[in-house]
């Protein structure tokens, strides 16, 4: 810093005067041009290391609601029919039927869940009613995509829901604070069986499908053998129809009923053999439709 002396004369109006010493400019160091750096790293000053964030602890897993200490015993009731029994309802006629859907493999949703040993025993919604202890689980993603190793078997069911055990502990089937779906997949035997069911299904009323079992040239045209006969209601009287995949009529697809049978009826048609080959089944109404 700079000495600064004020010196004040007091004599017949003489002026202020200061006198500044000792001030010197600050010294500054500059680089030797004759020597020479080592490396780049001596010319940079030195960076202080970057401190890493400290991790934050994980949220801790929250259990979602369906999680329970205790699942309630499942019911009694198996059908429509079980639970008319305890309660007022309307139960279906006897004799009523209804063509059968394809069997398919279905999501469903989790509504309890119980920890059990390392694992999970898991209440599902039953999303049909033939399914059973036959059919098997596994757990999805939100996006649909089966989780590894995350098969639920099913061990007991009710009218309403499905019951299964899996390996995988409750925290592993959770997703964002709510349980993952479920898809509950039908045994093959089952899935064949009902499309068998479909091919054929016939009601005396109604009417229904079956499929064609010879077909060949005749001098009036294709004599097709389908096999459904009186042993299911049909008769002479019936219209018959070749359809495609989706029961819809063929074009020109009338088949006129020769003679019906026990258990086959026979008729003819317009309609060429490979027309037949390539439809395979035909549709029966009774003359009241």
């Amino acid at each position: 810093m700079c000495d600064m002396r004020i010196a004040r004369r007091v004599a017949f109006a003489a002026p202020l005067v200061l006198v500044v010493a000792g001030c010197q400019r600050p010294a500054v160091n500059r680089p030797d041009p004759d020597e020479e750096e080592d490396d780049d790293a001596a010319a940079q000053p030195a960076q202080p290391t970057p401190q890493r964030a400290e991790a934050t602890e994980p949220e801790a897993w929250r259990p979602p609601k369906e999680l329970v200490h205790e699942l309630e015993p499942l019911t009694s009731d198996r059908s429509i029919a079980d639970i008319c029994r305890r309660v007022r309802c309307n139960p279906p006629r006897p004799g009523t039927s209804t063509k059968p859907k394809p069997v398919e493999a279905r999501e469903v949703h989790v509504t309890w869940m119980m920890r059990e040993g390392t694992g999970t025993r898991v209440r599902l919604r039953r999303g049909g009613h033939n399914m059973d202890q036959s059919w098997r689980a596994v757990f999805i993603t939100e996006s649909g995509d089966e989780v590894p190793e995350s098969n639920c078997t099913i061990v007991a069911w009710d009218f309403h829901e499905l019951e299964c055990t899996t390996s995988l502990p409750p925290e592993k089937i959770t997703g964002t604070w709510k349980p993952l779906r479920a898809r509950v997949i039908p045994p093959k035997s089952l899935v064949d069986r009902v499309e068998r069911e479909r091919e054929s299904w016939f009601d005396p009323i109604l009417g229904g499908t079956a499929r064609v079992l010879d077909v060949r040239v005749v001098s009036a045209g294709t004599r097709i053998v389908f096999g459904v006969g009186r042993d299911r209601g049909l008769e002479k009287d019936w219209t018959v129809t070749l359809v495609d995949a989706d029961d819809k009529p063929i074009a020109g697809g009338s088949c006129t009923v020769e003679s019906v049978g026990q258990r086959a009826t026979t008729c003819t048609t317009t309609v060429s053999v490979d027309q037949v080959k390539r439809s395979q089944r035909v549709m029966m109404l009774p003359p009241n439709r």
